[in-house]
């Protein structure tokens, strides 16, 4: 993902919204290509880019 896409949350609330509005085969779609794109990111190995514009959000879980 790159810092301009939309956050996996707010799809995931994407998805809710739709399911309570009874859209329930296009919720379903967004919870499936979520866990998708987890599953298939699931082992990336996370470098920095350079020219990165910003840092993710994972560098404040460092401290933890």
């Amino acid at each position: 993902m790159y810092y301009n896409d939309q956050p996996p949350e707010m799809i995931f609330y994407q998805g809710l919204a739709l399911r309570k509005l009874g859209r329930l085969a296009e919720a379903q779609a967004i919870f499936t290509r979520l866990v998708d794109y987890g599953q298939a990111h699931l082992n990336d190995k996370v470098q920095m880019d350079y020219f990165a514009v910003s840092l993710p959000d994972f560098w404040s879980l460092m401290w933890i």
